[in-house]
């Protein structure tokens, strides 16, 4: 996929490691110029090294995504030494309140809802509109299937994770109009930090979670690769979905149809149901 992306600048946030620095690492190999913003200079500063050594222009910013001046700070300081913001990802994140919920410290829960939602929130806050007026750009929100499923041990990490799907495609229908793509992206079980801590923490994780062998984990670069086709644009008609690393995006167009009838990837409730439907809509870009 090298040169899919030249010219055209991208940031992702939480990308001094793990998925993160591997999807910035992807998109500067694709031609993107990349900025990696997180809370830790030296993680930083390694990834947009990797960037440079795959050919593209990169910056490192320090940046709490929490912080509404902070983040606007940041997209100008991207755009002033970059260029456009054309594909913003969202992949800051925290896992620190693990336990059950009357037991953990209820800030180290806010927290965790507040780095990946407000974050996410804020960051697509402050580029949505130079996108609107280039009429042109993609949105990529990491989120995890951990939206899904109650778990009783991490129960801030998911309440976040569902609402950055449902942020997504809220996001999604408002910017159809502009030729703005917002995705959810499950990245499954990647082998990060934050998984292995979980691993070690999480007394529900053995029997429901872990991967029976380092085979069954997913590369990181599978999840990076399925961004960077987002950024290129072969996600056209699966704006606002709730889509999965080990998903065929040729496949998937395919079977649009079939996805929009069927209702299938979105984070949503399966009940019995009498009288009225709301149904979702897949929301289309301009032509």
């Amino acid at each position: 996929m090298s040169g899919d992306l030249a010219g055209r600048v991208a940031v992702v946030t939480g990308g001094g490691s793990g998925i993160g620095r591997a999807i910035a690492v992807a998109l500067g190999g694709a031609g993107a110029a990349v900025a990696v913003c997180g809370r830790a200079r030296v993680p930083l500063n390694e990834t947009a090294e990797l960037v440079s050594a795959a050919g593209a222009a990169s910056r490192a910013i320090v940046c709490d995504v929490t912080d509404r001046d902070a983040v606007m700070a940041t997209m100008a300081q991207v755009e002033r030494t970059l260029g456009p913001i054309h594909t913003l990802v969202n992949g800051a994140g925290t896992l620190e309140a693990i336990g059950l919920p009357w037991e953990i410290d209820p800030e180290a829960w806010w927290k965790d809802v507040e780095t990946s939602l407000r974050g996410a929130f804020l960051s697509a806050h402050a580029v949505l509109p130079g996108m609107i007026d280039r009429g042109r750009g993609v949105v990529v929100n990491i989120t995890s299937e951990a939206a899904a499923y109650p778990d009783p041990y991490t129960s801030g990490y998911r309440a976040a994770k569902a609402a950055m799907a449902h942020l997504s495609g809220s996001l999604a229908a408002a910017c159809a109009p502009h030729r703005i793509e917002v995705f959810a992206v499950s990245p499954g079980t990647v082998k990060t930090a934050m998984t292995l801590r979980l691993a070690r923490e999480d007394p529900s994780w053995p029997e429901r979670y872990a991967p029976s062998s380092d085979v069954d984990w997913v590369p990181p670069e599978r999840v990076a690769a399925l961004v960077v086709a987002l950024a290129s644009g072969r996600g056209e008609g699966l704006s606002g979905r709730f889509l999965h690393a080990s998903d065929d995006l040729d496949d998937l167009r395919r079977r649009l149809e079939e996805i929009d009838g069927d209702e299938l990837h979105w984070l949503r409730r399966a009940r019995l149901r009498s009288g009225s439907r709301l149904h979702p809509r897949r929301w289309r870009r301009s032509r």
